[in-house]
């Protein structure tokens, strides 16, 4: 019987399926746009499709090698979403087959499902010195040398909150006369240290800002 299917393949980015064919990222992004238009009726793929793929609804997944646990299940299994679906797998571990994968889903599903936010304890004098020791190797490594922090005020900025893994807010206002004012704040469970930048424009307001606010946690820091 010719059924007389149409398919498409999709396989990692420089990965060859065979000599001669290797896909492109163009090419497996027409692939899924082939497939969810209806020109193409089945995508034969490697594991790269279980993740970062936004695949449209398939009514049946064949899956010819062992899932290894209840990620790669549910990844897989996901991809069936259409009503009366199929999924059939070819391949099984004998320490993980397919049912205890999926009690051990059915049971992390209940756990998420029954957690609450509100109930975690925290260990508020633990966080709080961990953060504190955040911030003091953050100012040792960057805010010593000032000359360039005020050379490079932005990416030194940019830097310290990476590290510190702080908050950083900024606000623009222009002023009357054509001016401009950024507000910056920088938030962290140690401290809050708001700034003020002016400037003919809003990329000179926030270079100001920042900085007096480079200066401020140096200050702060007691780095000198």
């Amino acid at each position: 019987v010719n059924f007389n299917f149409k398919s498409g393949y999709i396989a990692a980015r420089g990965s060859k399926i065979t000599p001669s064919i290797k896909v492109t990222p163009s090419q497996a992004k027409s692939t899924l746009e082939n497939f969810r238009n209806g020109d193409i009726d089945i995508i034969v793929a490697t594991s790269v499709i279980e993740e970062g793929f936004d695949v449209p609804a398939a009514n049946m997944v064949i899956s010819f090698d062992y899932l290894k646990d209840s990620v790669e299940l549910c990844q897989r299994f996901g991809r069936a979403r259409q009503e009366d679906c199929a999924i059939i797998v070819m391949d099984e571990r004998k320490d993980r087959p397919v049912e205890k994968l999926q009690k051990v889903r059915q049971h992390q599903d209940s756990i998420i499902g029954t957690f609450d936010p509100s109930k975690v304890q925290h260990n508020t004098a633990a966080e709080l010195n961990v953060q504190k020791n955040l911030e003091r190797y953050a100012a040792r490594q960057l805010l010593v040398d000032a000359a360039k922090c005020d050379d490079l005020p932005l990416k030194y900025v940019h830097m310290y909150v990476q590290k510190t893994r702080g908050i950083l807010e900024e606000k623009f206002r222009e002023q009357p006369d054509g001016c401009y004012h950024c507000e910056i704040k920088y938030e962290s469970m140690v401290r809050v240290v708001r700034t003020l930048g002016i400037g003919a424009s809003k990329k000179e307001a926030k270079r100001q800002g920042s900085k007096v606010l480079l200066e401020e946690l140096r200050r702060c820091t007691n780095v000198c």
